[in-house]
């Protein structure tokens, strides 16, 4: 049994050739008809049925069948919990092979969908970390040699600057990355898809 929250005539009549599907007017009656018939798969076009994704996905699998093709909707609809995310241009066998996967309980997002999120994901982080905490050109320098290893010292020998500047450099770049030490700040600028090696 699917549950179809989709706002278009013949998506829902395709569908209906696929199984037996409830189409609730709302989505308090979604959830409602979640609980109460537990269907197998929900069929969502979230960009008309807005927090459809997260509300449903905890009660039953959610596939997105969308005609958005933004990356950040494919991340939010991830991120929110979908099983599997369609582009409407989709045909019927592959809608039905979705659902056939998302029953068996198949990972059903295509490898290509995960790396545009990651992509996303990624590009949206390192423009936060850059806009909201710029390094100085020396606080840049220095996580660059920290990121290849350079102890204090060597960091230090490298800038010919003291080591207590490259301690107070440190103590900066951790607060401005919001990390506590070398480790995570090398790390969160590795996420961000920085590079510093040479």
């Amino acid at each position: 049994m699917l549950l179809v929250l989709h706002p278009w005539e013949l998506i829902r009549a395709s569908l209906a050739t696929l199984d037996e599907v409830l189409e609730p007017r709302d989505m308090k009656q979604a959830v409602e008809w979640s609980v109460r018939f537990s269907p197998t798969v929900a069929i969502v076009e979230p960009t008309c049925y807005s927090g459809a994704v997260s509300t449903l996905s905890p009660l039953v699998p959610v596939l997105v069948l969308t005609c958005d093709t933004r990356e950040l909707s494919l991340l939010s609809a991830i991120a929110s919990g979908a099983s599997c995310y369609l582009h409407v241009s989709a045909t019927v066998e592959a809608v039905e092979t979705a659902i056939e996967s998302i029953e068996s309980g198949t990972p059903t997002l295509d490898t290509k969908d995960v790396r545009d999120a990651i992509r996303v994901l990624s590009r949206v982080e390192s423009e936060r970390l850059e806009a909201a905490t710029p390094l100085t050109p020396q606080e840049l320098n220095t996580l660059k040699l920290l990121a290849r290893g350079y102890t204090d010292a060597e960091i230090a020998d490298k800038l010919t600057i003291s080591r207590q500047v490259v301690r107070n450099y440190n103590s900066t770049i951790f607060q401005k990355l919001g990390v506590r030490n070398r480790v995570e700040a090398v790390l969160r600028v590795a996420r961000c898809g920085m590079e510093f090696v040479e």
